[in-house]
């Protein structure tokens, strides 16, 4: 496999450059510098003891996270005010960290806002993931909270990252940028993609509002992106789409989301049906580099296939 870990682009495959599996131009740009190499100085499991112990460390839910940063060209692990948020692949879901990498380029082809992301591995040869931080202004961090803070609800132990619907999470977001539908409709657009991707697991933890001191709140960009269908989550999307479980006539009559039903919650949230039809003009024509990209990913054989296999179906609910 000779696709950047980076960019992914299959149409300009590594070669002669300083570290296997990147471009240089890829690893300068991410790390700041061609002197950083691009690998993890412990292993996996080296990892997770030193994870314990440390106060930046999140074990909670699926996947664990520490903090990462660049220190005399080196990949370190460290506490606060770190560069880079590091997640290895939890046993329960093979892959995850090629499947995340792999589904946010798929969001950057479509034009979406995305955390800048990137594989690397652990000196044992194990891939993780590693994203970016997006809130952070020269060691100052930016004020953020996500839709179930925004929307005053319970923690995320209690199942409440599930208790609404998208079209409530429209609301709240419309609200937070003083009424208006700029936010909402990528916010929409997010959710369109999402539902393509097959991430059943898009809920309230995973998308998040930022505040600038001298911006308007705006939606930070998109830092949890997963297809979760080829590990057998058959669920079309995490959330409702529309209030109080409604469904529309296309909706009953079809058995799964086509556009009608974005196009709905577009006119509930205030955005016009010519924008929503935009969002799905862009995956489709997007669509034959999705193929391209999964195509060449580095997703097993199996995984690539059921990918590949979801996106051909749900496909059909924009390309109409």
């Amino acid at each position: 496999m000779n696709t950047c870990r980076i960019c992914l682009d299959p149409n300009n495959l590594v070669m002669n450059s300083k570290f296997e599996g990147y471009h240089d131009k890829c690893v300068a740009s991410f790390f700041g510098s061609l002197k950083t190499e691009p690998v993890l100085d412990l292993t996996e499991a080296q990892f997770y003891h030193k994870a314990r112990s440390s106060k930046g460390m999140s074990i909670s839910g699926v996947q664990a996270k520490l903090g990462v940063s660049v220190i005399d060209g080196r990949l370190v692990t460290c506490d606060e005010k770190s560069e880079y948020i590091l997640k290895p692949c939890p046993k329960e879901f093979p892959e995850l960290p090629v499947n995340e990498h792999l589904t946010m380029r798929l969001a950057k082809l479509a034009g979406q806002d995305v955390a800048d992301c990137g594989l690397i591995k652990f000196s044992d040869g194990e891939y993780a993931y590693i994203v970016k931080r997006f809130d952070r202004i020269d060691d100052e961090k930016i004020h953020q909270e996500d839709l179930m803070q925004a929307m005053g609800k319970p923690n995320a132990e209690s199942g409440s990252k599930y208790e609404t619907s998208y079209e409530e999470a429209a609301a709240c977001i419309s609200v937070a940028e003083g009424g208006g539908t700029v936010e909402v409709s990528k916010f929409i657009f997010r959710i369109m993609f999402m539902y393509l991707i097959g991430n059943g697991d898009f809920h309230l933890k995973n998308t998040s509002i930022l505040y600038p001191s001298n911006e308007p709140p705006k939606l930070t960009p998109i830092y949890d992106a997963v297809n979760t269908d080829i590990y057998g989550d058959s669920e079309f999307m995490a959330l409702s789409l529309l209030y109080d479980d409604e469904t529309t006539e296309e909706f009953d009559k079809l058995g799964f989301y086509s556009l009608a039903d974005f196009i709905e919650l577009g006119r509930r949230s205030g955005v016009p049906s010519k924008a929503v039809e935009k969002h799905a003009k862009k995956l489709v024509s997007t669509f034959p580099k999705f193929i391209e990209y999964v195509t060449l990913s580095y997703l097993d054989g199996d995984s690539r296939e059921k990918y590949l296999n979801l996106l051909f179906d749900r496909i059909r609910a924009f390309d109409s």
